[in-house]
């Protein structure tokens, strides 16, 4: 159901900007699931960067794929 992408997304930008972890990474799982925004692996890697940056193992490893993967 798109609107509760869209409201879900709402909620994961509201959250990124007050520095949480965990709403970085649903960003970043959105923009790379395409879920609710168009796919954008680009805008994906930035947030998974962020919330791993904050020590967050989920968004590391997840870096460390999109590396294995040629992307980022």
């Amino acid at each position: 159901n798109n609107h509760v992408y869209i409201h879900s997304i709402a909620n994961h930008l509201n959250n990124h900007s007050f520095n949480y972890f965990a709403g970085q990474y649903w960003t970043a799982f959105c923009y790379h699931y395409g879920q609710g925004v168009v796919r954008d692996d680009e805008k994906a890697f930035y947030w998974f960067w962020q919330s791993a940056n904050q020590g967050f193992a989920v968004s590391q490893f997840t870096i460390g794929c999109f590396y294995r993967d040629g992307i980022g």
